[in-house]
């Protein structure tokens, strides 16, 4: 069912999605217009930064698009998202954005680009 959901809250999923951009645009289709999506990742704010691997990575890690890293302990991948680039990509799938805080941002449908861009199954 295409938007049929006010709000979305997740933390962390971004980061550990295989195609993020994919994962947004379905999280996107499912909003209703003028729907909120809370949505935290890692950045150069977060704890994963402090990660024995990513302190050497923290500079490159700032003015690159996104980084794909490994958690110590752990055997999946991760990304870590440069906060700019980030918002000009959820800006290209049609969200606004309301507010910015240091591991997430909150977002927006924009109302006229969800009846527009509405897919049906």
């Amino acid at each position: 069912m295409n938007t049929s959901i006010s709000f979305f809250a997740q933390g962390g999923a971004l980061s550990y999605t295989p195609n993020p951009w994919d994962f947004l645009s379905e999280q996107y289709r499912l909003l209703k217009p003028n729907g909120l999506l809370w949505l935290e990742f890692y950045n150069s704010f977060g704890w994963a930064v402090e990660c024995d691997d990513l302190i050497r990575k923290k500079q490159f890690a700032s003015v690159t698009a996104d980084l794909v890293f490994t958690i110590p302990d752990r055997d999946y991948p991760a990304r870590m998202f440069n906060i700019e680039y980030l918002k000009e990509k959820v800006t290209k799938l049609h969200f606004s954005l309301l507010e910015e805080y240091g591991t997430g941002i909150l977002l927006n449908t924009i109302p006229g680009d969800k009846k527009k861009n509405n897919r049906t199954e």
